[in-house]
C-alpha cells in the first residue's frame, strides 16, 4: 500500500510538472521571445513566470537519518535576471521502508550572474506532511546552464534539515516489558539534485 500510495504521488506531480511546461509553452509566447533574445545575446533568466522540477538524492546523516528519495516542482515569479521567488512541493521517499513525506515550501534562489552558465544559491523553508513532517529547511547551492528560449538545466548540492518524530524502542530485562519513546529530531541528509527550468 506504501508503494502503491508513492507511485500515485509521484505520478501527480510529473503530470502537474509536465502540464506547466506546456502550458508556458503554449500561452506563453511572448515570454519565449524575451528569453529566446536574452539566450542570444549572453544572457541568463528573464523577468516572468518560471517553474523547476528537480530530482535528488539525499545521504542521511546522524542517527535517526536515512537516504532518501525526492522529487519537488517550484512555480514562481523571476523578479529579473538574478531572483527567483516561488512556492513548491513535491514527494520525499526515505528508504527506511516505510516513510514518505510531502514538503510545501517557499523557494528563493540567487543567480549571480545574468549569463547563460551561473553559479547561484538558494532556500527552500517550509513544511512536510505524511508519515515524516515537520519543519524542512534546505540552502542549497549549483550552477545553472541556460539553454534555448525558456529552457535550462540545474545542477546543486545542498543539505536538507527536516525535523520529524522518532520511535524508539526498549526492552526492560529486569521487568520483562517493552517500552518507546517518541520523540523529535532532525533527519537530516546531504542531498545532490539535477532538474530542469521552464
Amino acid at each position: 500500500m506504501k508503494k502503491l500510495k508513492f507511485i500515485t504521488l509521484l505520478a501527480a506531480i510529473m503530470v502537474c510538472g509536465m502540464a506547466s511546461a506546456q502550458f508556458i509553452n503554449t500561452g506563453g509566447n511572448e515570454r519565449n521571445n524575451q528569453r529566446q533574445s536574452s539566450n542570444e545575446s549572453g544572457g541568463g533568466a528573464v523577468l516572468g513566470y518560471s517553474a523547476f522540477v528537480e530530482f535528488g538524492y539525499s545521504v542521511g546523516i546522524g542517527d535517526y537519518s536515512f537516504d532518501r528519495f525526492e522529487i519537488t516542482t517550484s512555480h514562481g515569479i523571476q523578479a529579473n535576471s538574478h531572483i527567483f521567488i516561488g512556492l513548491g512541493t513535491g514527494l520525499k521517499y526515505f528508504f527506511d521502508g516505510s516513510n514518505y513525506a510531502i514538503p510545501v515550501y517557499t523557494d528563493f534562489r540567487v543567480n549571480f550572474l545574468n549569463k547563460k552558465i551561473s553559479p547561484f544559491a538558494g532556500m527552500k523553508i517550509g513544511y512536510t506532511i505524511g508519515d515524516v513532517s515537520g519543519v524542512m529547511v534546505t540552502p542549497m547551492f549549483g550552477c545553472r546552464f541556460g539553454f534555448h528560449n525558456n529552457f535550462g538545466l540545474i545542477l546543486s548540492l545542498g543539505y536538507d534539515y527536516q525535523r520529524g518524530k522518532v520511535t524508539t524502542y526498549y526492552y526492560n530485562y529486569y521487568y520483562g516489558y517493552n517500552y518507546y519513546n517518541t520523540h523529535t529530531e532532525n533527519l537530516g541528509g546531504v542531498f545532490l539534485k539535477i532538474g530542469l527550468e521552464f
